[in-house]
């Protein structure tokens, strides 16, 4: 059913659905912590693993019109889009010869962007925040940028960009509400930056 629907609308790329703004930025966060670019230009898909059931279910409710699929094996949760068309202005650029993957519509960080891969590929240490990066990022001078012009200068320790105990509250004050199977972490953070402070 899931592949079928994904060859229906190669096909038929009118019937294919297009990503809203929020979709576009919760896909570019995904992608910025771990998920992947897949398939052929012409129909991309895109997939991300999440360990967290809550983060699962809202993931699979805020991408419910591009028909994502939500796989459990374990512990682990595989998120994935069907082959969709509508998808490649979006992604045409995201792996290139470009020095690093970029999606091209996304020329700003948004908090919902920072949020979910503080969700999917983030953690606290000793006060700071670590987001590591997708495989594909081989270099993060790109991303280091996208929080310099929003008023973050984290440490690029690849593929992990660091936000010092300074910036740590700041970086949950600018994302804005904790993503659902979150809250924990994000009150880890919270706790091990006002210690440290």
């Amino acid at each position: 059913m899931f592949k079928a629907l994904g060859a229906h609308w190669q096909h038929n790329p009118r019937h294919a659905p297009e990503p809203t703004r929020r979709q576009r930025e919760i896909l570019t966060g995904l992608l910025f912590g771990g998920g992947a670019y897949t398939g052929p230009l012409s129909t991309p898909s895109v997939q991300a693993t999440v360990k967290n059931e809550r983060l699962a279910e809202w993931l699979e409710t805020e991408l419910d019109s591009l028909k994502v699929n939500v796989r459990v094996d374990g512990e682990t949760y595989y998120i994935s889009t069907p082959s969709n068309p509508a998808l490649k202005p979006y992604f045409q650029n995201w792996y290139s010869k470009q020095e690093e993957p970029r999606p091209p519509n996304t020329s700003e960080l948004t908090p919902l962007v920072a949020k979910v891969w503080f969700a999917v590929n983030g953690h606290a240490k000793n006060g700071a925040i670590h987001l590591r990066a997708s495989y594909a990022v081989r270099n993060l001078g790109w991303h280091r940028e996208l929080f310099r012009e929003v008023g973050f200068n984290p440490w690029r320790e690849n593929p992990t960009l660091v936000f010092p105990v300074e910036q740590a509250k700041e970086l949950l004050d600018y994302m804005g509400e904790p993503l659902p199977g979150t809250t924990e972490e994000w009150e880890q953070v919270r706790s091990n930056s006002s210690m440290n402070v």
